[in-house]
């Protein structure tokens, strides 16, 4: 199936444009980062609480 142009881009706030997949690769280790450190939060949490 063949994207048109404006769903197949992503805009960037720094004016220049990529594919969405380019976009999706930039993004992922730093999502994958903050949910690491969430999941870590939540633990510490979780332990806390048993306490």
């Amino acid at each position: 199936m063949r994207l048109s142009k404006r769903k197949n881009h992503v805009g960037r706030a720094t004016g220049s444009s990529m594919c969405g997949m380019c976009a999706y690769d930039k993004i992922k280790p730093i999502l994958l980062l903050r949910n690491r450190c969430c999941g870590c939060v939540c633990l510490k949490a979780q332990k806390y609480i048993e306490k």
